[in-house]
């Protein structure tokens, strides 16, 4: 007898124990999860906010200077005076956004001091694409694409009039898009061959 209340006795702690790790267990990954998901909209006011919403709120007017923007952060510096004055003159054109545009200035608007200083572009650069990124812009990170409905969409074809359903495409330049109301906005077509 004595031996079934020492096992009984074990099995129930056992079961107290583990209910209580993974009732933490739970907790901790819907605190963690609630952390990672806090919007643009709830943060306080400040210099990051005004830029990743400027950005976020003007998706369109910049949509062709995203793809510039990744290739002189990868490194390749060749047009960096080019992008970092379209970058500002966009900017600096929009109606509104007085907090966005003082954000980008301090920010971005002294790039004429780099001359002759391409690591000072490229860190520029890389710094204002994660600024684009956390305003929820995506770049398409296909190699291949297969042919469907919503190819011409996102792609414009190189060296062929027409896509064929189903056939597999060489990405050479990607897609940019954003995601507004549940739906995927194209910014800027990529191109296939």
């Amino acid at each position: 007898m004595l031996f079934f209340y020492y096992i009984n006795y074990n099995v129930i702690w056992a079961c107290i124990v583990s209910a209580i790790v993974a009732a933490a267990a739970v907790t901790a990954f819907f605190l963690i999860k609630g952390k990672g998901k806090k919007s643009t909209d709830d943060m306080k006011p400040s210099e990051k906010k005004e830029l990743i919403l400027g950005i976020r709120d003007n998706a369109e007017l910049f949509a062709d200077l995203y793809e510039p923007l990744f290739i002189l952060a990868s490194g390749k510096a060749a047009r960096k005076d080019w992008v970092f004055d379209s970058w500002n003159n966009a900017v600096n054109s929009l109606e509104g956004y007085e907090g966005f545009k003082a954000a980008f200035a301090k920010r971005f608007g002294d790039v004429a001091s780099f001359k002759g200083k391409s690591k000072k572009y490229i860190k520029s650069a890389d710094k204002l694409l994660k600024y684009v990124f956390k305003a929820g812009i995506e770049r398409d990170d296909n190699e291949t694409v297969k042919a469907d409905e919503n190819t011409a969409e996102k792609y414009d074809i190189i060296g062929a009039a027409s896509l064929v359903a189903d056939e597999e495409y060489d990405v050479f330049v990607p897609y940019w898009s954003i995601e507004k109301d549940d739906c995927e906005t194209v910014l800027s077509k990529g191109a296939i061959r």
